[in-house]
């Protein structure tokens, strides 16, 4: 799982800016890194298995670097979940997430051999991307214009 922290330091209390604009922000910032998300997942920059190509089931054949779509169904699993005003959850409810994630080993019964399948890891690249202190000061201030 991938936690990411921030701090900001307020120079002033007022509950009622934070009340109205951080929930303002998540909502805007949900929105903006769910389409990176799918953005990186389409991207193709992902290395795999030096000389191993794939036949992939949507036709295609591939190599490296690829992409990670392949029939798509990873990426429309993508789920952006608000359970509270001060939290933002995205979720790939498909069971071979955690795999693209940290890679995995695939054994053939048939040669004895294994091969180590990287890791792909879609989600720094979108928060490097989309850094979440930027957009919250970027758009703190945009709603502070707005009087909200």
């Amino acid at each position: 799982m991938t936690t990411l922290k921030t701090s900001f330091k307020l120079t002033g209390w007022n509950a009622t800016q934070l009340k109205l604009r951080i929930p303002a922000i998540l909502t805007t910032y949900g929105k903006v890194l769910d389409q990176e998300f799918k953005d990186q997942i389409r991207l193709v920059q992902y290395e795999w298995v030096p000389g191993r190509l794939t036949h992939r089931k949507n036709g295609t054949i591939e190599g490296s670097p690829r992409d990670i779509v392949d029939l798509g169904g990873f990426i429309r699993s993508q789920r952006r979940t608000r359970p509270d005003a001060t939290t933002l959850v995205f979720s790939w409810n498909v069971p071979y997430a955690s795999l693209i994630f940290t890679g995995y080993t695939t054994y053939n019964k048939r040669t004895g051999q294994s091969t180590q399948l990287p890791p792909r890891n879609w989600i720094a690249p979108a928060l490097n991307a989309k850094p979440l202190d930027q957009f919250f000061a970027a758009y703190w201030q945009l709603y502070a214009k707005r009087s909200l």
